[in-house]
């Protein structure tokens, strides 16, 4: 089955609990948002759902394990000021934001849906269904022209990890854990 969307995407995520197929584009603006409900019987994609002003400058997107969340971090934000909106994947509404901080690059849903890990220049931790911040944030190692990168939970929910770079120092990039 071949479905065509009318913009170019860079990342899918599919959900099989729930079949839905999330795609959204990297590094534009405005950033683009598009779900698809998958039909494994068929093998057909349908009810398309496209959001084309999701945020400015995407640099992640992830869907919660049990497919009912999306957290598309943008430098600039998905609304007014540094926050992350928390898309249904059924149709792409909001339901409310995370205060992620500035410039978020990256977020990750806990292996249990709880707790939503943002990544800024610092490490932001949320409740998922209440959307407040749950303690405070938890600074990254300094570095001139630094770069937040990456930030995913570890399978048993211990703690996170986040990849970070340093334009300062010949581009290395810091591997650093945060238990929770």
């Amino acid at each position: 089955m071949d479905t065509r969307l009318s913009y170019p995407y860079s990342w899918v995520r599919f959900d099989p609990v729930t079949s839905h197929v999330v795609v959204g584009n990297r590094g534009s603006s405005p950033g683009s948002l598009a779900t698809l409900e998958f039909d494994a019987a068929t093998g057909t994609l349908g009810a398309v759902h496209q959001l084309f002003d999701a945020g400015s400058n995407c640099q992640d997107l992830m869907l919660s394990t049990d497919g009912v969340h999306i957290a598309f971090a943008c430098v600039a934000g998905n609304g007014s000021g540094y926050t992350s909106y928390d898309y249904r994947s059924a149709d792409l509404s909001s339901r409310s934001e995370w205060d992620t901080g500035s410039y978020p690059r990256s977020a990750a849903f806990s292996p249990d849906d709880s707790v939503l890990a943002a990544l800024t220049g610092a490490l932001r931790f949320s409740r998922v269904d209440s959307h407040l911040a749950t303690g405070s944030a938890v600074r990254l190692p300094d570095c001139p022209w630094s770069r937040s990168n990456c930030v995913r939970w570890m399978r048993d929910g211990s703690g996170v990890v986040a990849l970070t770079g340093c334009a300062a120092h010949n581009g290395t990039t810091r591997v650093l854990y945060q238990p929770i």
